[in-house]
């Protein structure tokens, strides 16, 4: 532990989560404050709104983010619906919907809704094209929720174990919800700061005092105690705001035992109170080109798998890692009940679950598959011998 003025420590940090505050890594304002005005539409439609005119409404927010922005759905065998600058974007043709818009992002709707979303201007200003292409697919999502809500997708909605179609209404509710939880992180956790920078503080200073004094080692076993718990709450927060970052930045080299690790402390409570241990078997691997936010979403929704298997019982978690002919490999293992051979198939499905309705929308494991592909990796589901499951993650090594 450091020894310091507690006082000085306290207005450092003070100045210094001013300075943060003032960072330049966010997204422009006007973007997450579309996407939560999409949300608040989409929560609160209703049967009778009809499915072009809310999609309208959602397609006007967009394209009014660019001075001569165009915004477009277009459905499967049905016809594209566009809002904004229409002439300026001239006629659409069967390879583009705005044939003049020199800037453009088009991302797949998800789930079981066939289609695409376009933004597009003659130029981007507002916003760098990788963060419209952020706002595109969080929007697709948005989009595909509203059609299943109004359209109800008879016949092409995934099946959960209950045979009931998902609740719409509530998965929206609780998408809005996280997303305004999302862009607060950073100021929750500043709020935090200013009293652990005070405990980490003053536990310190008191523990200098106490040695200085002669009191006994149990004592002072306490106050470190205090110091280490308020580390690791500090180190979390932090962790926190990190992964809650958009994941606007290109691919670096990360290091994968450092994202394994941090995924471990997202879910070091849970894993706890489920009785479960953990096992690092790391070997000597590269670090890989990433995205180490989105890496670390794919941990941790690994990980969380794997302390929901074993919830009941208990048991080991095994994260391996090493090389194998050009690819670094990563499995993370379970002893839990295994993967059902009926289903095996469809784990990576969207909006498949075998859960309960308020436990999960069956996106977990279909984003995972998906930030996998994208970093130019794979991913694979099989069972143990002698119960269990396990995940095998695979990237390329770096030229």
């Amino acid at each position: 532990m450091r020894a310091g003025n507690p006082d000085a420590e306290r207005g450092g940090s003070s100045t210094e989560g001013k300075r943060a505050s003032r960072g330049s890594g966010r997204l422009p304002a006007s973007l997450p404050a579309c996407l939560a005005r999409m949300l608040d539409i989409a929560a609160t439609v209703t049967p009778d709104a009809g499915l072009e005119p809310t999609l309208e409404r959602l397609l006007s927010l967009i394209a009014g983010l660019e001075p001569s922005g165009v915004s477009a759905v277009a459905l499967r065998d049905g016809p594209a619906l566009r809002r904004g600058a229409l002439e300026e974007a001239g006629e659409p043709t069967a390879a583009q919907l705005f044939p003049r818009m020199a800037a453009q992002v088009e991302v797949p709707l998800p789930g079981p809704v066939e289609g695409r979303l376009v933004i597009a201007a003659p130029k981007f200003h507002n916003a760098s094209e990788e963060a419209y292409r952020l706002l595109a697919m969080q929007a697709a999502s948005v989009v595909t929720l509203v059609v299943r809500a109004l359209e109800g997708e008879v016949g092409t909605w995934t099946p959960t174990t209950s045979g009931v179609p998902p609740d719409d209404g509530a998965d929206l509710a609780q998408l809005h919800k996280l997303a305004g939880l999302g862009q607060n992180v950073s100021e929750i956790v500043h709020e935090l700061s200013n009293p652990l920078t005070s405990i980490l503080a003053y536990s310190d200073y008191l523990a200098q005092r106490l040695r200085q004094q002669g009191v006994g080692e149990s004592d002072l076993e306490r106050l470190e105690r205090i110091h280490e718990a308020a580390t690791r709450i500090q180190r979390f927060s932090r962790d926190l705001v990190h992964y809650s970052k958009p994941s606007l930045r290109k691919r670096e080299r990360v290091n994968l035992h450092e994202i394994a690790d941090r995924a471990l402390r997202f879910c070091v409570h849970g894993l706890r109170s489920s009785d479960i241990l953990v096992e690092r078997r790391y070997g000597d691997i590269p670090e890989v080109d990433g995205v180490d936010t989105s890496l670390t979403q794919v941990f941790v929704n690994l990980i969380t798998n794997a302390w929901h298997a074993m919830s009941e019982g208990g048991g080991v978690l095994r994260i391996t890692t090493g090389q194998s002919e050009g690819w670094v490999v990563v499995e993370i293992a379970d002893d839990g009940h295994g993967i059902d051979g009926e289903i095996a198939e469809r784990i990576f499905e969207q909006y498949f679950t075998t859960k309960g309705p308020e436990e999960g929308a069956g996106l977990g494991l279909s984003i995972v598959r998906q930030t996998v592909i994208d970093h130019g990796g794979r991913i694979e589901a099989r069972n143990r011998e002698g119960g269990g499951a396990t995940f095998v993650l695979s990237f390329p090594v770096p030229d």
